[in-house]
């Protein structure tokens, strides 16, 4: 039998990697959404996150971390609904991305599991002024 990479309706269907992450990961990815944006421009900003990680999925799954790579999409999708500019220092996004994430009560292990990062660098990150 041979299988086909389309659903009944016709339309490409998602790797099943991809749907995976997406039902692990996208209530995290609302909660910090919504922390930053409030509900309405969450939903939009993590829509959007997981279409982009979508057309880039190949690339983000054979990455040395995926869960880095899908942050960092989401992470310039929040920035952009929020009309922050751009110019930051990854570090700088990160470590504020961190302390949104432990003021929702994730611990350190968690937010590290989420941004893709080492826990130690969680850490690090903390103790920046």
């Amino acid at each position: 039998m041979q299988t086909s990479p389309h659903d009944h309706r016709g339309t490409l269907a998602a790797p099943l990697a991809y749907e995976a992450f997406l039902a692990l990961h996208r209530p995290h990815y609302l909660a910090y959404a919504r922390a930053r944006l409030g509900p309405t421009g969450a939903d939009a900003a993590v829509t959007g996150a997981f279409a982009a990680l979508l057309c880039r999925w190949p690339g983000v799954i054979s990455s040395c971390s995926p869960a880095a790579q899908a942050w960092q999409i989401l992470s310039r999708r929040v920035r952009a609904h929020a009309g922050e500019p751009p110019g930051r220092t990854a570090e700088d996004v990160l470590a504020e991305d961190v302390r949104v994430l432990m003021s929702l009560g994730y611990d350190a292990e968690h937010s590290a599991g989420l941004t893709g990062v080492p826990v130690g660098t969680v850490h690090s990150l903390l103790r920046r002024p």
